[in-house]
């Protein structure tokens, strides 16, 4: 039957990154360092399936943890 949608390279890299991720949250690996990395690409996967508002509440989740990170409230996200 194949994937159900037809998705540009860029999209389906998001979809293999955020599996992995899941793999790795289903068997309890420690996932702290890329807790940021997978909200940003879960987001830009919102963005490119045009979900507007997963992708701002993504978008708020991402400057929640760049806060943690960083301990500095400031968005790295241009515009916000």
């Amino acid at each position: 039957m194949g994937y159900p949608f037809n998705l540009a390279h860029a999209a389906r890299r998001y979809t293999s990154e955020l599996r992995n991720t899941r793999n790795l949250l289903a068997h309890n690996e420690v996932f702290d360092d890329d807790t940021y990395r997978a909200l940003d690409i879960a987001g830009r996967l919102a963005k490119h399936l045009k979900q507007e508002e997963a992708s701002l509440t993504l978008s708020v989740l991402l400057e929640e943890s760049w806060a943690r990170i960083t301990g500095d409230v400031k968005s790295p996200i241009p515009g916000t």
